[in-house]
């Protein structure tokens, strides 16, 4: 039924027989004994309403006014109060109240009283009881309503409560079912996965086809997307990114560097993970934070906010940005840590601009608002030996035709800054505050101005972030070579063949960089140097 417990009232004595109906103690598989007293009771809305009527102690009001609690709060207080107050008085609210630490322990969720029908009272949701006693307690509620014109409407709010708490339930019921229909997707990839990790079957077209569950309902994109979401929904890519300290740290800093811009704000998390951006803003002095992620991580996410003291000002909310409906029209500011390997890959960003055109008001801020991409010039013998040159001659055997798939995925690497054999040349420039998705495909030429003579390999990418505001200009964090490493490292677009610069030379090139028409989330780039091209991609 409701949530149920106990509210202050006079001392009662064990020896006042007349103040409670007492029943025979062999009348029903439901008789309840008295929490204070030990007096028998025919069941939990009999024993509660005497309790009220007789002492004034209203296992109503103190639950679900006084204390507000949930079930298992229900349950605990039922216990420490048979435990620490059988022959005692009862405690008011106030002293239930300073005495939370002690009955919120998860020890008083073992019944002191096996098959206890107190605790099953709230349970069952009024099914301790049947319909025909249901309709008198609700008669007798429009009763007592009826009987107190000039009271405080307490019962009625009680009535109001408990349909809510009808409703919850159901809504309950439905969300179990999706969860178990998950797990069942859930429990079918690891299977697939496992098939073809022992059959080296690797055949089938895209791995997220064994979420499949009905054809006709979802398109391509979903099942890649599954995948997709999959991946962030483990510890271990979470541990990665939180270890990052340049990443993490440079986060930390814009927006605490900028607190003035987050107090009182409303602040939207775009693909949230553990929370930690929403824990940075909400401790800049945001006045509400709501964090969005379709990965199974929003559910660890919503347990660190709690265990933080954060949950009554950061909203995790578990879905798609293009899906959720936020408890808002709008927000005051965005932050995301959208970035990919090679800035782009994974397609990240155009969530970030969907939220920015729905929801970011028009004075309002995003963290970060500006990038870049630029080429550089690299050689590294190991790298060259392990990737190209090593399938010239495996054990006397000559291997091209890997050679050939080698040259044509980017390696992501991270790079000795020994190896970089020219200045950097930005390709790309994004403002996230205007720029649309059909602008994140792009074309460009370059030019390499060489540094040091020597054979030249390979082209690595890599981007800077941004904070940029009218009045100065930051940089946030780099994933250059010759900066501390990232997580995201470099991507590296092995040549076909190497080739002998000078100091001084000018290398020439053009790059287009454009999504994956069967796969959006992975890159295909073709690289021009000296009016050779390559195609390679991300994915």
């Amino acid at each position: 039924m409701a949530t149920c417990k106990t509210q202050a009232a006079p001392i009662l004595d064990e020896s006042d027989d007349d103040s409670f109906e007492e029943l025979d103690v062999d009348n029903t598989d439901d008789q309840v004994t008295c929490i204070f007293t030990g007096e028998p009771f025919s069941s939990p809305l009999a024993y509660y309403t005497a309790l009220k009527n007789n002492h004034g102690f209203d296992i109503w009001q103190i639950a679900l006014c006084d204390l507000s609690l949930d079930f298992f709060g229900y349950v605990k207080v039922i216990n420490f109060l048979r435990k620490k107050y059988f022959k005692k008085s009862p405690p008011s609210s106030e002293e239930l109240s300073a005495q939370k630490s002690e009955w919120v322990i998860d020890d008083y969720l073992k019944p002191v009283i096996e098959n206890d029908p107190l605790l099953r009272f709230m349970l069952d949701d009024g099914s301790d009881f049947d319909s025909e006693d249901e309709t008198d307690f609700t008669s007798n509620l429009n009763a007592t309503i009826s009987n107190n014109p000039d009271g405080d409407n307490k019962m009625s709010e009680i009535q109001i409560l408990h349909e809510k708490l009808k409703k919850s339930e159901k809504e309950r019921e439905n969300l179990s079912i999706k969860l178990t229909a998950a797990s069942n997707q859930i429990s079918q990839m690891k299977s697939f996965m496992q098939d073809i990790i022992l059959t080296g079957d690797v055949g089938i077209y895209r791995p997220v086809a064994a979420c499949r569950q009905d054809t006709s309902v979802y398109e391509e994109e979903e099942y890649e997307d599954a995948g997709y979401f999959g991946t962030y929904s483990h510890h271990d890519i979470h541990a990665e990114m939180l270890q990052d300290t340049v990443r993490t740290n440079s986060y930390k800093d814009v927006i605490f560097n900028n607190k003035e811009r987050f107090v009182d704000k409303i602040v939207l998390d775009v693909g949230c993970g553990t929370g930690i951006l929403s824990m940075f803003a909400a401790k800049a002095g945001a006045k509400h934070v709501y964090g969005i992620d379709m990965s199974e991580i929003a559910f660890q996410a919503m347990d660190i906010v709690k265990e933080n003291n954060l949950d009554d000002r950061i909203t995790i909310l578990k879905g798609r940005v293009e899906e959720v409906d936020l408890p808002v029209s709008n927000v005051d500011i965005i932050i995301s840590e959208w970035m990919g390997y090679f800035l782009l890959y994974e397609s990240m960003l155009d969530s970030v601009l969907y939220a920015r055109d729905k929801w970011l008001v028009p004075t309002g801020e995003l963290f970060p608002n500006h990038c870049s991409i630029s080429l550089i010039a690299i050689h590294d013998d190991k790298l060259v030996s392990s990737n190209v040159t090593f399938w010239k001659d495996v054990y006397g055997f000559k291997m091209s035709c890997l050679r050939k798939q080698v040259l044509s995925e980017a390696t992501i690497q991270a790079l000795n800054p020994s190896s970089v054999m020219s200045e950097p040349c930005v390709v790309h420039r994004i403002n996230v505050g205007n720029v649309q998705s059909k602008n994140l495909n792009y074309k460009s030429d370059f030019s390499l101005k060489i540094i040091k003579s020597g054979s030249f390999s390979a082209i690595a990418g890599y981007f800077d972030i941004f904070q940029n505001h009218s009045d100065k200009s930051d940089l946030m964090f780099s994933t250059s070579p010759c900066c501390t490493p990232t997580h995201w490292k470099q991507a590296v677009f092995f040549l076909d063949e190497s080739m002998n610069v000078s100091e001084g030379d000018i290398i020439h090139g053009k790059i287009d960089c454009h999504k994956n028409v069967k796969d959006p989330r992975s890159l295909v780039i073709s690289l021009t140097v000296n009016d050779k091209t390559q195609l390679y991609k991300i994915e």
